[in-house]
Order: C-alpha cells, then sequence, then structure tokens
C-alpha cells in the first residue's frame, strides 16, 4: 500500500507542480541566518540555492562555473579579483542591476566575512 502511494505521489507529483499547483518543502531545520554572508549551514545553502543567483558556483567535478559573473581573472599578485557581470540582470522587482549597489553588495559581504573569520 505504502509502495503504491509512493508511487502516485511521484507521478503526480510534478504534473501539479507543471499546472500551477503550490509547491511546499519541509526542511529538517531553520537556515542558520537569512544573510548569504552570514550563513554557514547547509540548510542555509539550500534556501539560497532556492531564492538567490550566485556570482560563480561549483559543479559535479568541483571545477568553477559561470552564473551572474561571465567571467573572472585574478591579479598578478593574487590579491584583486575582477568580476564581469552578466547584463540584463533584473532584481526582483524588475529594475535593472547597477554598478554602485553591486559594489556596495560586494563590500559588504567581504566586511561580514572577514569579522566572521576573525
Amino acid at each position: 500500500m505504502r509502495r503504491t502511494i509512493l508511487t502516485l505521489l511521484l507521478l503526480l507529483g510534478p504534473a501539479a507542480a507543471w499546472a500551477g499547483g503550490t509547491l511546499r518543502i519541509g526542511l529538517n531545520e531553520d537556515p542558520d541566518a537569512l544573510d548569504p554572508a552570514r550563513s554557514g549551514s547547509f540548510v542555509g545553502r539550500l534556501v539560497f540555492m532556492a531564492v538567490c543567483d550566485k556570482l560563480i558556483d561549483t559543479d559535479q567535478n568541483n571545477q568553477f562555473v559561470p552564473q551572474l559573473a561571465t567571467s573572472w581573472s585574478w591579479s598578478p599578485d593574487n590579491l584583486a579579483l575582477t568580476l564581469t557581470l552578466r547584463d540584463g540582470v533584473l532584481f526582483q522587482d524588475g529594475s535593472t542591476r547597477r554598478r554602485p549597489g553591486s559594489i556596495w553588495n560586494a563590500t559588504a559581504t567581504r566586511r561580514k566575512v572577514s569579522a566572521r573569520a576573525n
């Protein structure tokens, strides 16, 4: 009986989501923080994967792959990372990515990560 119910759920689940239904996901714990720069838990990473785009991610072979950043390069002394951001990126409100906002977010994130490391 359980196997039949599980089979039906697996078969009907994708159809319900495709039809515009509501998808609810349960997690076994809450994320540790709702700030990507402060979060370090596995559950936090799952939440952010669902709601945020990353600059760079890793693939199944732990190779860096582009997301919002289309390319990147390190300075000769390896102290500065230069990222080229994808054009046409929109915020959740539909506004376009603005350079000052991107710089502010990167600087604030670097400060939070540095503070957490100390």
